[in-house]
């Protein structure tokens, strides 16, 4: 990207549209609906979009945070002494 500046970077281009998505779903109703004249509503209504992602996001957060956690745990407890009978499934079989 050297020389071509910042407006060059396809990251700028698809965060400001992931944004526009989120924050003004509503303006793409007519091409939604030609895409799928059959669904009505074809924009969901309860929420905003952005509500929405936040949800997803905080779930998405607490189950990586406690997949992590459990496979800290479990990694922590083969490596010690008392954690002996399970390291048979930390070896690769051979």
């Amino acid at each position: 990207m050297r020389g071509k500046g910042v407006l060059a970077s396809p990251v700028l281009w698809v965060g400001l549209f992931f944004a526009m998505l989120l924050l003004r779903m509503d303006l793409l109703k007519p091409v939604l609906h030609r895409a799928f004249p059959r669904i009505e509503p074809i924009i969901y209504g309860r929420g905003s979009f952005l509500t929405l992602f936040l949800s997803h996001l905080g779930l998405v957060a607490a189950a990586s945070l406690a997949a992590t956690f459990v496979g800290v745990s479990l990694a922590i407890f083969v490596t010690r002494p008392g954690g002996t009978s399970g390291r048979w499934s930390t070896r690769s079989p051979r």
